[in-house]
């Protein structure tokens, strides 16, 4: 219950309370399978319907599980991206599962590559990032302590447009991978991937003397509004060794 929770307050929406309608929308078929058999064990009779291929709404009409999710967990009716709060007065491992249906709706993980520009030579690493963001920065703070928990290292990022932490480097993805882990079948496929990747593939390579010392990085940092909360400061790499696949 706690993973469909979370997942709702990323990816989904409750109706108003005369309908019961409880709706998740997904752009991956495989996740959308996944969802309807999460809602076939609690006996909530699913629906998928289908946007041309591209998108999947699965949905279902349930008193019971309007009102858990409503009240036990908080979520809001209709649009609710600033309104959501943290869930109380759950146990860890319930945490854990609202969590982890947050980071399968609204997170994202991919692969940066950074150059790094010194007087004798040039070097191009990856470092692997998950990336989440919210208009809610009670959920966004909450969420990051719930990682710094788990022994991971995610801060703070900037963003103009939504509230938003960063968690970087191989040692990080694979306490992740371990301690939390996706059930979102493309994204759990990502961190397999980098995982893999980090096992016998250099995380600097060497590309040529530069004409004068300088460190760029892609892409560029943006402002952002003030959080109150731990803070990181600015990715700038240093050596090489101590970036990257860290």
């Amino acid at each position: 219950m706690a993973y469909m929770a979370g997942l709702v307050a990323s990816d989904g929406t409750l109706s108003s309370a005369n309908f019961y309608r409880v709706k998740i929308i997904t752009s991956n078929r495989n996740f959308a399978n996944l969802i309807t058999d999460l809602f076939k064990r609690i006996n909530a009779n699913p629906r998928i319907y289908s946007y041309n291929g591209r998108k999947f709404e699965v949905y279902c009409y349930n008193k019971e599980l309007w009102w858990k999710l409503h009240v036990r967990f908080q979520i809001p009716c209709g649009r609710k991206s600033a309104l959501i709060h943290p869930p109380r007065d759950l146990k860890f491992a319930e945490s854990l599962s609202f969590l982890r249906g947050l980071l399968d709706g609204d997170s994202s993980i991919f692969i940066l590559k950074t150059i790094l520009r010194r007087e004798q030579s040039s070097y191009s690493y990856l470092m692997p990032r998950i990336a989440y963001k919210s208009k809610s920065p009670e959920i966004v703070l909450w969420s990051l302590e719930l990682l710094k928990e788990l022994r991971m290292t995610p801060y703070l990022a900037n963003d103009v447009k939504a509230y938003r932490w960063h968690l970087d480097g191989l040692p990080n993805m694979r306490k992740f991978y371990t301690r939390l882990g996706y059930m979102h079948p493309e994204k759990n496929l990502r961190l397999k991937h980098i995982l893999m990747l980090g096992r016998g593939q250099a995380y600097y390579i060497h590309i040529r003397p530069p004409e004068k010392e300088r460190v760029t990085a892609h892409p560029p940092r943006l402002g952002a509004p003030k959080i109150d909360g731990p803070k990181r400061a600015a990715e700038t790499p240093g050596h090489p060794a101590d970036a990257g696949w860290r």
